[in-house]
């Protein structure tokens, strides 16, 4: 099937302007080639507090909000100079805020000890970003970074592109798409018949009058058949249109492998390390309407850097641009 075109001209506009307009965007992403995943790794700064909160069921976005005295004025605890990054697991009583330089650091200790909540005052005191690690349970995302290093070292692996990550079954035909999300639906009706026989097992077991419904009694036949399916799931319908079909289309902001203003796809996961932005021109589910949109912000971005309007950078939390979302309707009209 033949994929949405885009719009000659935008709503509200004249048809030279946007040709213009289009012109120069298509200049600006000449020769774009799809975006290898080799992504800044995550990383934390190097100076931080452990804070004792007494606190095992809220998490940092609750405690970081809590008030405290600087300069005889009023603050939140996400507004004190310096601190770049707050972090707890809700069942741990400590929590850590990371500063990028250790007179900042110093500086803040006293304004944590001065906060109070639940009668309890929060006791402070300077740690490694090794300990927070372990408390963050960052530690184990690192050993499974060592492990896949040590296994990329044994058999390297060749290195996913922008529309692997972001269609990651890309890499399959379309018969073994199909074939692998019936799968997944097969694994969904079999894990809801082992509950379903767990749960009225129990209640069978308190009142042996009440009777089995149809679906487990099919279920417990099938079971002694060696499936325990409690219904065969059909075959998964074909779309008639597999390429440029996505109507709500939702860009992110970033920089990419080259640390250059980026509109585009995130090329991995963020609890992973990855926070790279690629181009996303090659991706075929993408429909030419949202790649037009994308290219003109894309010149927009270009055309402001000298103004000081950057993307958002997830690693310094600091940006202008950060999220673009286009929606498209069948009858064109765009949002």
């Amino acid at each position: 099937p033949t994929p949405a075109v885009a719009p000659e001209a935008s709503p509200g506009g004249d048809d030279e302007a946007c040709e213009g307009t289009h012109a120069q965007a298509e200049d600006t992403t000449k020769g774009v080639q799809p975006c290898v995943q080799q992504v800044t790794t995550f990383h934390l700064p190097e100076h931080v507090l452990k804070i004792d909160t007494n606190d095992t069921y809220s998490t940092h976005s609750a405690l970081k909000k809590k008030k405290c005295e600087s300069n005889g004025s009023t603050i939140s605890l996400e507004d004190i100079p310096g601190a770049r990054r707050f972090g707890k697991n809700p069942k741990n009583r400590h929590m850590y805020v990371h500063f990028n330089t250790e007179e900042t650091m110093k500086a803040a200790i006293p304004l944590f000890e001065s906060v109070v909540s639940r009668r309890f005052q929060w006791k402070v005191k300077i740690s490694s970003n090794q300990e927070a690690m372990q408390g963050l349970g960052l530690d184990k995302r690192t050993k499974r970074k060592a492990e896949d290093e040590a296994s990329d070292s044994a058999a390297p692996k060749k290195p996913k592109t922008l529309e692997e990550s972001v269609t990651n079954l890309a890499h399959l035909s379309y018969e073994a798409q199909l074939q692998h999300k019936k799968k997944n639906f097969t694994k969904v009706i079999k894990d809801m018949t082992i509950s379903g026989l767990k749960a009225w097992s129990e209640v069978r077991r308190r009142d042996r009058s009440i009777a089995w419904p149809p679906w487990i009694k099919t279920a417990i036949d099938k079971k002694k058949q060696e499936n325990n399916l409690w219904c065969e799931p059909a075959d998964v319908i074909a779309s008639p249109q597999v390429e440029g079909y996505r109507n709500n289309t939702s860009y992110t902001c970033g920089f990419d492998t080259d640390g250059k203003d980026t509109v585009g796809f995130m090329c991995g996961l963020y609890k992973e390390g990855l926070v790279a932005v690629g181009q996303p021109y090659d991706i075929k589910i993408i429909t030419d309407t949202a790649k037009h949109y994308c290219r003109l912000l894309q010149t927009l971005i270009d055309n402001w850097l000298q103004r000081g309007y950057r993307c958002y950078d997830k690693c310094t939390h600091e940006g202008f641009w950060r999220r673009f979302v286009v929606r498209e309707t069948r009858d064109r009209d765009v949002m």
